[in-house]
């Protein structure tokens, strides 16, 4: 009997760690959205790729001018209540977080400013994380700032006090959409890299903290830069959904090169964290029609394919995409560069970067494109996909109009309020993705704030993995590192 009794405790005791060890906090989904270029504005509002799952918790980055008299609220599509994070005034910018248990079906969320601003240090990013302890944080906040250095360092640092800590690591560079654009590595393995927008100069990293000791957040930066950065460790237990199966996005990078810029290599940078696939979607400038991609290669020399031939209608915007299928990240910086046939301007263009997992091994279904003229909200193209349950991904350029809606589907380009016309983020551009259930066709309809004058538009389907298939791509560094773990 006795030994019955010292087994059922240490069944128990075996059951607890494992338990404990279940509650990591997983990634589900993230966006990073661009700053506002100057624009002056009151309300920032962004699209997650995404409808939230549910019991997870929607985590939204935002800064302003730290000069500006605005204060910071979020809303979204849900109603959810955001519990205040932190609220930081840096050296140049406030940093703002909040954190809600989102509403199963949130979509979208906008940033509110109490008064109009006008600012280049306006940016927003969001992430949803499953494992998350009803927002709670574990400890104090550690915020810093500095000036011309490659190292970003957050302050003096945490100590949790539980183990499998989500820690937040966002940092914004002073000056936003530098000449040369920056590119980041993350901090020493665990820490991933969550986005990064080299364009503008917002990035994030985070790890699951496996430990209680003391830990600095602290990544490097490409050239020496100005910034001010924070970072916050949320507790975690046994909660929300995990990513289902099937192919979707999980991030969404929005690339917009600084009005101005002149350049024959543009860079993004987007390391894997559990996709098999990437995809860009890109609307070039319209004030140069010669300006396009005409290669692309990254740090992991994943193979990229252009799908059909880029395509505008005279004054709209040029139309690309390029994709990388079956893939594997080995990489902790995955650095993606460019190139392009002139030097510009690139001012105006957009770089649209997805994660996506679940893909088939030769993913690209079918595709269309389609232009015409429109005075108002208009009909787009279509497409009719030969398998159910993948993702048809549209774009729309237009001449004169900002898109502000999409149909059927998930709408992702970002839109401000008031709308500055074609100077808006995204470059009053639309996009969208569609998880198609079925096989019928899918037709795109586009509501408008304004004239569009001439348009062009893509529609993309990709298939997913079959049936059975592990929904998450094979992601060698992830796995050495939970090995490390």
């Amino acid at each position: 009997m006795r030994l019955l009794r010292l087994l059922i405790v240490l069944l128990f005791m075996v059951f607890l760690q494992t338990s404990a060890r279940g509650a990591t906090p997983t990634l589900i989904q993230a966006v990073s959205c661009s700053n506002i270029q100057t624009n002056t504005v009151t309300d920032y509002k962004c699209n997650l790729p995404n409808t939230t799952l549910s019991g997870n918790a929607l985590f939204v980055f935002a800064t302003i001018d730290v000069a500006s008299a605005a204060t910071i609220t979020i809303n979204d599509d849900q109603s959810n209540a955001y519990t205040v994070g932190l609220n930081f005034a840096g050296s140049n910018q406030r940093v703002w977080l909040g954190c809600t248990m989102a509403t199963t079906g949130t979509r979208s969320f906008t940033v509110h400013f109490s008064t109009q601003t006008s600012s280049d240090f306006v940016q927003a990013a969001a992430a949803e994380f499953n494992n998350i302890t009803n927002c709670t944080k574990d400890v104090s906040d550690s915020t810093g700032g500095g000036g011309l250095s490659t190292t970003v360092t957050c302050g003096t640092g945490m100590t949790p006090t539980a183990t499998n800590d989500l820690i937040l690591h966002y940092m914004i560079n002073q000056n936003p959409g530098p000449a040369t654009p920056i590119t980041y590595t993350p901090g020493t393995s665990p820490w991933t890299i969550l986005s990064a927008d080299v364009q503008d100069g917002q990035v994030i990293q985070y790890q699951v903290d496996p430990n209680t000791s003391s830990i600095t957040p602290t990544l490097t930066a490409s050239s020496s830069i100005g910034w001010d950065t924070v970072c916050v460790a949320y507790k975690s237990s046994t909660t929300g959904t995990a990513i289902p199966a099937g192919i979707r996005v999980v991030r969404m990078v929005h690339n917009a090169v600084t009005p101005g810029n002149s350049t024959t290599s543009v860079k993004v940078q987007l390391p894997g964290t559990s996709g098999n696939m990437l995809f860009i979607d890109n609307i070039d400038s319209p004030s140069s029609p010669d300006y396009k991609i005409t290669l692309i290669a990254d740090q992991d020399s994943h193979s990229f394919s252009e799908i059909g031939s880029p395509f505008q209608n005279a004054d709209s915007g040029l139309c690309q995409r390029w994709h990388s299928d079956n893939i594997t990240f080995t990489s902790r910086t995955n650095i993606i560069t460019l190139t392009m046939t002139s030097s510009g301007p690139a001012g105006g263009s957009t770089f649209q970067v997805f994660e996506i997992t679940g893909a088939a091994t030769s993913p690209f279904d079918v595709d269309s494109t389609a232009s015409g003229g429109a005075s108002g909200n208009f009909t787009g193209g279509s497409v009719t996909p030969t398998t159910s349950n993948g993702l048809v991904f549209s774009q729309v350029a237009n001449a004169g109009a900002t898109i502000i809606g999409g149909s059927p589907g998930n709408f992702l380009s970002n839109t401000l309020t008031p709308n500055p016309g074609t100077a808006s983020v995204d470059q009053n551009n639309g996009w969208k993705v569609y998880p198609n259930p079925n096989t019928s066709t899918v037709t795109d309809s586009w509501t408008v704030s304004g004239t569009p004058g001439n348009w062009a538009s893509t529609l993309t389907a990709f298939k997913a993995a079959p049936v059975g298939a592990s929904p998450i791509g094979v992601n060698k560094r992830a796995k050495l590192e939970k090995l490390d773990w």
